[in-house]
């Protein structure tokens, strides 16, 4: 692996309100249940004649463009169905509460992107999601050039090792400004505002992100779920995951206090890590309720060493954790998920010469005919690579996954495939639900569009996006990925994003 220092990073902004609807949406992937299902354990929890349960009203509170907010009980059963502990539904309850407070001070609702009825880009997976964030102060110098994760438009910001990064939250009438810009720019400027950080092992050092967002799982990786913190008000969600061809360490964390915080990442086997190296660490200035992620990208430098996320903070600035040279006490929280690296479909011996491992992540286009796209390449369980496609015609819209088996070992995996239209999720018309499929060493299929295809909408505007998920065979939750969005007129059609 290449020891890069530029890597991409991003800080974003977010209000209670958006907090709520990223940890709505976390909870209703990770079950994988369809918003009929959901509407229906919400009716026998609250009564046939309850208000704000219906699919439709399911589809407002997770959209994060047209918002409304769930009432207590309401979160109370979602919290059930879902498997909530009393913690994180107390956090959801106060989210609720501080942007009732917001609208009632004239915040109001986010008013919906052009066209009317197409889902904001922003219903990505997790990972990539909202939260608090604010203007980035730093000593060190930096400088902006065009970067290569799959958010859009990020930023390179290279850092000397040792040093930190500075957050303060937005003013409201930031805010504000950019709620009422059109959605491309509200995501361009989203995108833009960088941080800067350290690494954790000698070259590999890498600068970090601070952005909010709840995360979730993933075949190579995933995150421990939210807990509170030993030494600051602070509850913290640990990650780790494979991203372009390095380990991502991340702490996705939320004040339960105003403050300033140090929040610290590093790596670790589990039992040891390097009390010699600092931690990578990240200073956050939150309001109560606003959320940030510290992360860093490296790469281990003991080959065959399953390694997960650890993460600490303390109040104030500060340069370790507490009682980080008491080693081997200090532990942190761990993310769990370990990842042995290097992953098998990243070893050269591993890839056949007839099956390449894709490179780059660009937007495929063409692979399902004329006016077909598939989104950038996915790292999978079992030595594969994946992407979801979609594709537009006279008459229809259609789905499939491609997924390239780079070992060679038949890899057998659970996939499921579903399709976005104007926001709301849904289930393929030959695709009821989750299936398990073995594709050969060396081979790549592609599933039948003819068993999820749509009838194109016609005389009005409308978005669409495949939605697809690859798992371990033995898995019954993970993240899902999305297709290019298909922005589809009356008389053309828009690719977001698109291949040149």
């Amino acid at each position: 692996m290449g020891h890069e220092q530029d890597v991409s990073g991003r800080q974003s902004v977010s209000a209670p309100r958006d907090l709520l609807v990223e940890a709505l949406s976390a909870r209703m992937r990770e079950s994988l249940l369809a918003y009929d299902r959901v509407e229906a354990k919400l009716r026998d929890a609250l009564g046939p004649g309850a208000r704000g349960v219906s699919k439709s009203s399911l589809s407002r509170y997770l959209d994060p463009v047209r918002t409304e907010l769930p009432q207590p009980s309401v979160l109370a059963a979602l919290a059930d169905i879902f498997g909530v502990g009393e913690d994180e539904l107390a956090q959801w309850q106060e989210w609720r509460r501080l942007a009732r407070v917001s609208q009632k001070q004239g915040s109001g609702p986010r008013r919906p992107e052009t066209p009317s009825r197409a889902p904001a880009d922003t219903v990505a997976p997790a990972g990539d999601g909202a939260g608090s964030a604010g203007d980035v102060t730093s000593d060190q110098p930096s400088a902006a050039a065009s970067g290569g994760s799959r958010e859009p438009f990020p930023v390179r910001v290279p850092q000397q090792p040792g040093g930190e990064t500075a957050v303060r939250p937005d003013k409201p009438s930031s805010r504000r400004w950019w709620v009422a810009a059109v959605g491309v720019m509200a995501l361009v400027l989203l995108a833009v505002a960088g941080m800067v950080g350290t690494g954790m092992f000698g070259p590999a050092r890498a600068p970090a992100r601070i952005e909010g967002g709840a995360a979730g799982s993933d075949a190579a990786g995933g995150c421990r779920g939210v807990v509170t913190l030993a030494h600051a008000p602070l509850r913290a969600n640990p990650c780790v995951r494979v991203v372009n061809g390095q380990l991502e360490l991340a702490s996705s964390v939320v004040a339960l206090q105003s403050g300033t915080y140090t929040v610290f990442v590093w790596l670790t086997d589990g039992n040891t890590y390097r009390p010699d190296v600092p931690p990578h660490r990240c200073t956050v200035t939150l309001q109560a309720g606003q959320a940030a992620t510290c992360s860093v990208r490296t790469t281990p430098d003991r080959p065959g060493t399953s390694w997960q996320a650890a993460t600490a903070a303390r109040a104030g600035q500060a340069d370790v954790p507490d009682g980080w040279q008491e080693f081997p006490d200090v532990t942190g929280t761990q993310s769990g998920h370990p990842v042995t690296w290097p992953l098998p479909s990243l070893q050269p011996s591993a890839v056949p010469t007839t099956a390449p491992l894709i490179q780059g992540a660009d937007v495929e286009k063409g692979t399902l005919g004329e006016d077909s796209r598939c989104g950038p390449p996915v790292q999978g369980p079992a030595g594969v690579v994946w992407r979801v496609c979609a594709r537009v015609q006279a008459a229809q819209v259609s789905f499939a996954l491609k997924i390239t088996n780079v070992s060679s070992a038949a890899s057998t995996l659970k996939i499921r495939l579903q399709y976005v239209q104007a926001g709301t999720f849904r289930s393929c018309p030959g695709w009821p639900g989750t299936e398990v499929m073995t594709v050969a060493g060396g081979q790549t299929r592609i599933t039948d569009t003819k068993r999820c295809s749509v009838a194109r909408a016609i005389g009005v505007p409308y978005a669409y996006q495949g939605v697809g998920w690859v798992l371990p065979a033995d898995t019954s939750s993970g993240t899902y990925r999305l297709s290019p969005t298909a922005h589809i007129y009356p008389d053309h059609v828009i690719w977001q994003p698109d291949a040149l």
